[in-house]
Formats: C-alpha cells, sequence, structure tokens
C-alpha cells in the first residue's frame, strides 16, 4: 500500500518469454494504478525483435495490499492529577489517552497507590488496541498522580487542667498530653 508508479514499474521484468525465446521489455503501462488496495494490470510493450511477429500481449497482475495500520510512537502527554487525601483510585478522574483526535480505552494501573498516604504515585495507561493502528512501539504514558495532606482543621477538646496559684510553666506543661487527637 502506498507504493508509488515508479517503485512498482522497478519491480516489473526486463524480459519475457515465449517457450525459450526472450522478448526485451521497452516498457510497462498500467492505465488506471492508485497506489492503495487493490489489483492492477500492467502490459508491456516490447522492443521488435528480427524475425519474429509477435502478437501476443504480455502482462502481470501487481496486487497492492490494504492500508498499514497507523504507527503510535508516542500518545498525547498527560497533566499530573492532584487528588485530596483518601481519595479511593476509582474516584480519580484518570485523563483521556489521546493521540491526536483517536481516543483509546485504557486502564491506568499503579502497583503502590496509598489513598491515605500524601505523596506522589505515577499511574502508568494500558492502553487497549485499535484497529487501524498499531501501538506495540509506542512509549509509555504515565500520570502523576499527587495525594495532598490530609487536612485538619479542628481539634478535639482538651479537658481544663487545675494548677495551684505560682505553679511553675514547666510545671504546667508536664500536665498537658503528649497527643491530642482530631
Amino acid at each position: 500500500w502506498g507504493t508509488e508508479l515508479e517503485d512498482v514499474l522497478a519491480l516489473l521484468p526486463a524480459q519475457v518469454t515465449s517457450g525459450a525465446d526472450a522478448f526485451e521489455v521497452e516498457a510497462w503501462a498500467c492505465d488506471n494504478y492508485e497506489a492503495v488496495e487493490g489489483s492492477y494490470t500492467f502490459t508491456a510493450t516490447l522492443v521488435e525483435k528480427a524475425g519474429y511477429n509477435v502478437t501476443a500481449v504480455a502482462t502481470v497482475v501487481v496486487n497492492v495490499g490494504e492500508e498499514p495500520d497507523e504507527v503510535v510512537e508516542a500518545f498525547d502527554k498527560v497533566e499530573p492529577i492532584a487528588v485530596a487525601w483518601g481519595t479511593a483510585v476509582e474516584a480519580i478522574e484518570f485523563p483521556a489517552v489521546t493521540y491526536g483526535e483517536e481516543v483509546f480505552t485504557a486502564k491506568w494501573v499503579c502497583g503502590n497507590y496509598n489513598a491515605n498516604v500524601a505523596g506522589e504515585y505515577v499511574f502508568v495507561a494500558a492502553v487497549d488496541a485499535k484497529d487501524g493502528f498499531d501501538i506495540t512501539q509506542a512509549e509509555e504514558l504515565s500520570v502523576v498522580v499527587t495525594v495532598e495532606a490530609k487536612v485538619v482543621d479542628k481539634l478535639d477538646a482538651i479537658e481544663a487542667i487545675d494548677v495551684a496559684w505560682g505553679t511553675e510553666l514547666e510545671d504546667v506543661l508536664a500536665l498537658l498530653p503528649a497527643q491530642v487527637t482530631s
């Protein structure tokens, strides 16, 4: 598919035979050749040969195969994603996997995602094949998902502590809890 006429002509034989006799081809011609799928008949004009009256016509059929799949070398880049602490992987809105105007079905995979640990996680797209496209050579597509730190905007109340008048600061601090909860 896509082979130019000059390249097809270069593949055709320079000689044709009839039994033990060989005849030189002056030129090959085809009136309807297109570089797309189909069969095309090429006809030879033979060089005249002394002592022969050639009335036969030499032809060859050239079969052009199907259009090849478009090779995807890299999918369109995607932007990083930020999610709130505790966001389940099922709730993440992953970007579409695209190549130009084409949208591919994909599953985003990360082996160590933890919704309850702030940080960056790399998800890789497992892209499904699509008719007309060869994705076997495509670069791996990934997206960074950042789990944001947990926001604590309210703490549980701490019981009041009564101390005698004149109690030193370090003694008051020693009475305070070492840990508070939200």
